[in-house]
């Protein structure tokens, strides 16, 4: 069994991002179940990859709230017990270490349920708005919300809290800073992108909101407001 930082027993993967893969661990100090990501070896082609990485930790410590998914914690480890493989410059790849919630996505949850009814949507509404709200005050615009981000920590009563700023970022002088990644595509989903960011025009929080209002929009009508073959559409 692979443990990490000689703490973080890997217990199973759960998914795979950008960024690289998420796997299910025991806390083998605290005694308790959590989800950590492990950088991949391709994402470190990036030069700015572990900069990012390292962001996404600083900015999960900064927000907490009861509607975001929380960080425990963010390190290095030795590449070669490392399962995504080698590839660091420095021989070392990184981890982030956040809550787990085993309720699944909200894509999930609505696919199960088929329609929600109106106060299920109007209250994922609220919470994710409230969520928005705190992250906007500390000036961080997650810039990917879509229903495979909001994950459910409870259904009855439904509590969801936002996962994945791995694609936000804290103002720091320029309008356009996180736009796009290095390689010139977009970050983001198109369906749920607002069209500043398609257009390669300054990111602000209005993004979020575009995002929640397609979300809602689309719990609402089970349908998406805009289909087209391109991005621009």
């Amino acid at each position: 069994m692979t443990v990490i930082a000689g703490r973080y027993e890997l217990a199973g993967e759960l998914g795979q991002g950008g960024m690289g893969t998420v796997y299910r661990a025991r806390d083998l100090t605290l005694a308790r179940d959590v989800a950590i990501k492990l950088m991949s070896a391709r994402f470190l082609a990036q030069s700015d990859a572990l900069p990012r990485f390292e962001r996404e930790a600083r900015v999960g410590a900064k927000l907490q709230h009861p509607h975001v998914v929380a960080t425990y914690d963010f390190g290095h480890v030795d590449a070669e017990a490392h399962p995504e493989g080698a590839g660091s410059p420095d021989g070392s790849l990184a981890y982030l270490v956040m809550q787990i919630l085993d309720g699944g996505d909200l894509r999930a949850y609505i696919e199960r349920h088929e329609r929600l009814p109106f106060e299920t949507i109007q209250l994922i509404g609220y919470q994710v708005a409230d969520a928005l709200c705190a992250a906007h005050a500390l000036e961080i615009t997650h810039r990917d919300l879509k229903p495979e981000n909001l994950l459910v920590e409870t259904a009855d009563p439904l509590h969801v809290r936002i996962a994945d700023f791995g694609m936000a970022f804290m103002e720091a002088g320029s309008p356009k800073d996180g736009r796009m990644t290095a390689q010139g595509h977009f970050a983001g989903t198109p369906i749920y992108m607002a069209p500043e960011q398609v257009l390669d025009q300054p990111v602000t929080p209005a993004v979020d909101v575009y995002a929640l209002g397609v979300t809602l929009y689309e719990l609402l009508t089970l349908r998406l407001p805009f289909h087209g073959d391109s991005v621009e559409a």
